[in-house]
């Protein structure tokens, strides 16, 4: 697990580090201060947060990259759990952070881990999502092909909730459809993904 770890760091990381780069904008702008990063991965972002000086908590259900990150990406802390139950107190952080996280999901599903979101995420809090939309443009086509090709890497399951999450109008869709409202939004067209900070009404 520990290479695949360091591999998706290398890989994954690099590909996306324009957006995370108008994540880390948007925390800064916002004062964002304590963050919880639901589905965090390796916990590469989750230091870099804590490195911005704030209080940060990942969680993921994957032992063994919850093992990865502590190692390789201390300073944060780190729980091993499901993101639809985070064993965290109500009205605790400021913000939570969704990375690629929902499209891969059902329906059912992404609405438990917002939902969760809400529950422990202060009234005045936010969402930072970072996720796919529908093509939009020459170089976002472009992305789509791209990033194609790892979802089919993923599993079955994963490239088929992406089919159904792109089909069902991406990130925006979504947003909309779970009664968010959005505060900033940025393109990344290469990903064919937007960076959103959203709010519940």
């Amino acid at each position: 697990m520990y290479l695949y770890g360091l591999l998706y760091d290398v890989a994954i990381e690099t590909l996306i580090r324009s957006a995370r780069r108008h994540m880390l904008t948007l925390v800064r702008t916002y004062g964002i201060t304590r963050v919880l990063d639901l589905c965090c991965g390796t916990g590469s972002f989750c230091r870099r947060l804590y490195d911005e000086g704030g209080t940060v908590c990942g969680l993921d259900l994957e032992k063994g990259l919850m093992r990865y990150a502590v190692r390789r990406h201390s300073g944060p802390h780190y729980l091993c759990a499901d993101a639809v139950h985070p064993p965290v107190a109500d009205n605790t952080f400021s913000a939570a952070v969704f990375s690629y996280a929902l499209h891969d999901k059902n329906p059912d599903q992404r609405s438990a881990m917002l939902s969760a979101a809400h529950r422990i995420v202060k009234p005045d809090g936010h969402l930072l999502l970072l996720d796919f939309e529908q093509p939009w443009s020459a170089r976002s086509r472009i992305g789509r092909v791209m990033t194609a090709l790892i979802e089919k890497m993923a599993g079955r399951e994963h490239e088929h909730n992406g089919l159904e999450f792109l089909k069902s109008g991406g990130l925006r869709a979504m947003i909309e459809r779970e009664g968010l409202v959005e505060r900033e939004r940025i393109l990344v067209e290469y990903g064919h993904s937007a960076v959103v900070l959203a709010c519940w009404p």
